[in-house]
């Protein structure tokens, strides 16, 4: 089950895009100031008092007290904040100090008051790089950074989401959930634990490796196929052990990581034996010497592979803290009996239906004409729907009783006869939908036995929703403005 739980938070990737969110405001009374310096001709020159100050932040910097440099450099933009280098300084200082909102700010400044400088692109790199850098939000002082936010919404969007301001926001409240329950795990010393250690440098190596590999194929064998590409990669696993210093047999591997491996293994129902025990340390070495390969071309230091591995790291962590508290807050047998007796008075029908949801009701009323006009449910669906989970099954929720719905939702589909679907849209709390009702059965309730196991990991899924929502209650939680 808690496997389940973590897989809706995370997803690692391997490659990082950073994007811009920002947009000037043309409120901002900087522009004036803007305005007037690109008017001024002769441009002006500094007051003696500014150039004290920028005389002092230059000293200051070669003393390495930056965080005087900066106030310093204030001082002297106070007094003439059309002052392009003053602006450009003091951002270089901020992108030192990894004051990076700050650092954004001021070099915005900078190309708004000399957009043609000969740095000028040079200065927009510096932006893109700070922005994949800057902190989106602080969750008890620590920070999630926009690029781990990046790398979350490019796997959605890997999965068929549309980035976009909704999506962006889901994936920044899920990395918050994750944040606390990381944080709370470490506050319990679960990060010390001894089963807890050997997965966090399992999953550090994976993505290593995994880095690796795909740097690899990217650099050398795009033009392969799949069999191909293999056979390199095997190729070079066997050159690597070859090279390896001490040869392959001192390759050191921890007996925590083999023990970790042989009880996954044991887990999916294979033996324990020293056949088994051979195998998995086989594996490990190959996994090994790519890892260290991956290291010695720099690849743990690129920023991609840094939060691809803060998000591993924290998925172990969640992962033991989940298994933690399941073990100390077990669901009772009152718990599941209540629970059984709850879900089995929903009615004596049950319903298969589909939808396509929407986030205007514009987009509703078209696909209802569409469908009006002979078009296809299931394809519209799949190209429409803003639900991923029903849309790549043609919009297809399975069976399910009325109750399971929120209200609008089950009002429309009861009153669908078979193959009807709505002719007005419906709205709910998620957006505007399009209902379809494929057919409609007897609802027949299974004993308590057969059902136990779903209805114990469903009350185990709302637990551990309540206990990360009480945690979250609890955290000081501080989002950074998108416009600096």
């Amino acid at each position: 089950m808690e496997s389940l739980s973590i897989q809706r938070w995370l997803a690692v990737i391997i490659f990082l895009i950073c994007t811009s969110a920002f947009a000037d405001d043309t409120n901002d009374p900087f522009q004036e100031i803007v305005a007037k310096y690109r008017a001024a001709n002769p441009k002006p020159r500094l007051s003696e008092e500014a150039h004290k100050f920028k005389v002092q932040a230059e000293l200051a910097v070669q003393e390495n007290q930056f965080d005087k440099a900066v106030e310093l450099y204030g001082k002297a933009l106070r007094i003439a904040p059309w002052w392009p280098t003053g602006h450009f300084d003091r951002a270089v200082i901020m992108g030192e100090t990894k004051e990076y909102w700050d650092a954004i700010r001021e070099m915005k400044r900078y190309l708004l008051l000399v957009p043609d400088a000969p740095d000028a692109h040079a200065a927009q790199d510096q932006i893109y790089q700070w922005e994949g850098l800057a902190d989106e939000v602080l969750v008890n002082g620590n920070g999630i950074p926009r690029a781990r936010i990046d790398l979350r919404v490019k796997a959605a969007t890997a999965q068929g989401q549309q980035d976009s301001p909704e999506l962006r926001k889901a994936v920044r409240e899920d990395m918050i959930n994750l944040e606390v329950t990381a944080q709370e795990a470490v506050k319990t010393g679960l990060d010390k634990n001894p089963d807890v250690i050997p997965q966090t440098a399992l999953a550090d190596q994976s993505v290593l490796v995994s880095a690796f590999v795909q740097a690899y194929l990217k650099k050398y064998l795009q033009e392969y196929n799949k069999e191909e590409q293999q056979k390199e990669i095997e190729r070079v696993i066997t050159t690597l052990r070859a090279n390896f210093t001490g040869g392959a047999d001192s390759i050191f591997i921890p007996q925590a990581r083999v023990d970790l491996r042989v009880k996954i293994a044991a887990s999916q129902g294979q033996a324990d034996t020293p056949e088994l025990r051979k195998a998995i340390r086989e594996d490990m070495i190959r996994l090994e010497v790519l890892a260290q390969e991956g290291k010695k071309i720099g690849l743990d230091k690129d920023p991609g592979v840094i939060q691809q591995t803060a998000l591993a790291d924290q998925s172990v962590l969640v992962s033991a803290l989940v298994k933690d508290y399941l073990k100390n807050h077990p669901i009772s047998d009152d718990q599941l009996k209540q629970e059984y007796e709850r879900t089995s008075n929903l009615g004596n029908k049950e319903y298969n239906a589909r939808h396509i949801l929407v986030k205007t009701e514009a987009e509703a009323r078209e696909i209802i004409d569409q469908l009006g006009k002979n078009g296809d449910f299931e394809k519209l669906a799949k190209e429409k729907s803003k639900d991923a989970g029903s849309a790549e099954h043609g919009g297809s929720l399975g069976w399910a009783a009325p109750n399971n719905f929120v209200s609008p939702f089950s009002n429309a589909l009861t009153k669908l006869k078979k193959d009807e679907y709505t002719k007005d849209p419906v709205e709910t709390q998620f957006g505007w939908h399009v209902i379809k009702l494929d057919d409609v059965r007897p609802l027949k309730v299974p004993p308590l036995a057969d059902v136990k196991p779903k209805i114990q990991q469903r009350l185990q899924q709302q637990s551990i929703q309540e206990y990360i929502a009480n945690l979250r209650s609890k955290a000081k939680i501080e989002y950074y403005k998108q416009q600096p």
